[in-house]
């Protein structure tokens, strides 16, 4: 058994000179030919990073789902950039503030994601 972040992965040699590869539940992932040990650290390593990339996304689908239409319902876009411009404010504006903030924030996300999987200096 190999340790890696979030269980154990299981490395068994097969005949034919190819590896497979397994996590705790003992369903195959995948075989490959690993044919020294540096490789197969080498693998968890990768195992381990695809983990970190794999969170991440999981955070953003997450934040995906967080304002429903059946509880935050589309308003009436005309009537709210006519109400915004009385006031000197552009939709596109709040549009632009709105958006800058949400994909910063998931940028945020994937950027840490990728320092912890050592992709992204």
């Amino acid at each position: 058994m190999i340790e890696y972040t979030k269980g154990k992965l299981e490395v068994t040699a097969y005949d034919g000179g190819w590896t497979g590869i397994k996590v705790e539940d003992g369903e195959l992932l995948f075989k490959l030919s690993l044919n020294n040990e540096a490789n197969a650290e080498r693998l968890v390593k990768v195992w381990n990073e695809y983990d970190e990339l794999v969170e991440a996304l999981e955070v953003i689908v997450s934040w995906s789902k967080a304002y429903p239409i059946e509880v935050f319902p589309e308003p009436d876009l005309k009537r709210v950039a006519e109400i915004l411009k009385v006031h000197g404010i552009t939709l596109d504006a709040v549009s632009a503030s709105a958006m800058r903030h949400v994909i910063e924030s998931a940028g945020k996300i994937a950027k840490q994601a990728l320092k912890k999987a050592r992709i992204e200096e």
